[in-house]
C-alpha cells in the first residue's frame, strides 16, 4: 500500500504546481463579472511583432465620436524631442507598434482565425528625426508615450456580445503600467468601427502583411471589410 502513498503524494504536488503556473494574459478575464482588473503582460515585447504603423489615424471614425469618446482614442501624432523643437514646428507622428500573444499566433497560422483569449497590445511611441553625418534623413522610435499602450482582448466569456473589449494604459507612477478605468472603452469608440473595417474577425488584420498572407491563404478574410 505504500505506493498508494506515493502516488497521492505526487498527484497533490502536481496539482500545486499547476495552480501556481502564472497566467500570462490579463488578470481576471476568464470568469463573467464587473470591473474587471486588466493588467499588461510583462513580457508582451517578446511576443510575435505583427506589424508597425507610422502616424495612423481615423479622422472620419475619430469625427463621429462624442467628446467622451474620443478622449480614449490614443495620440495620432507625439511632440518630438526637445533637442528637435523649434517654433511653431509640426509635431512628429507616432509609431505604433503591434503584437500578438503567442498561443493566438500559433493558432492563427493554423486556422487563420484568432481563437478565444487573443490578445494584442499596440505601443505607441514617439518618432525621433535622425540626422548625422552619414544619414540625411529619417526617423526612428523613441519613447513610450504616457497612454501610450493599449491593450485588445478576446474573452467569449466576459463579453458575450462584442467578443473583443480595448483598454488603454498610462505610465503609473511607480513605474508599469495601469488602466485607464476598470471597464472597457465603450463599444462605439473601437469595436463598432473594428467591425465595419476589420479584415479578420473583428480585427485589423490587413494591417499586418505577415498574418494578412495567411488569413487569405486559409480564406478568412471577409469579403465586405473596407479597405
Amino acid at each position: 500500500m505504500r505506493w498508494l502513498s506515493i502516488v497521492f503524494v505526487l498527484v497533490l504536488v502536481a496539482l500545486g504546481a499547476r495552480a501556481h503556473t502564472p497566467r500570462v494574459l490579463a488578470a481576471d478575464t476568464a470568469s463573467p463579472g464587473p470591473g474587471p482588473v486588466v493588467t499588461v503582460p510583462p513580457d508582451y515585447r517578446n511576443w510575435p511583432y505583427a506589424s508597425a504603423s507610422l502616424a495612423l489615424s481615423y479622422p472620419s471614425e475619430e469625427a463621429k465620436l462624442s467628446p467622451a469618446a474620443r478622449a480614449h482614442l490614443p495620440p495620432a501624432k507625439a511632440a518630438p524631442s526637445k533637442a528637435a523643437a523649434a517654433p511653431n514646428a509640426t509635431p512628429a507622428p507616432a509609431f505604433q507598434n503591434v503584437f500578438v500573444s503567442p498561443e493566438a499566433f500559433a493558432a492563427f497560422q493554423k486556422t487563420g482565425l484568432y481563437p478565444d483569449k487573443t490578445v494584442f497590445v499596440l505601443e505607441v511611441r514617439t518618432s525621433v528625426a535622425r540626422t548625422s553625418s552619414f544619414l540625411s534623413n529619417g526617423l526612428y522610435q523613441g519613447d513610450v508615450l504616457d497612454q501610450g499602450l493599449r491593450m485588445e482582448m478576446r474573452d467569449d466569456a466576459r463579453y458575450p456580445k462584442t467578443k473583443w473589449a480595448w483598454f488603454t494604459f498610462q505610465k503609473a507612477p511607480g513605474g508599469g503600467w495601469q488602466p485607464l478605468g476598470s471597464q472597457p472603452e465603450p463599444t462605439t469608440n473601437c469595436w463598432q468601427c473594428h467591425v465595419t473595417h476589420g479584415a479578420v474577425q473583428d480585427s485589423f488584420t490587413q494591417f499586418y502583411p505577415t498574418l494578412f498572407a495567411i488569413a487569405k491563404a486559409h480564406g478568412t478574410v471577409k469579403g465586405t471589410y473596407v479597405k
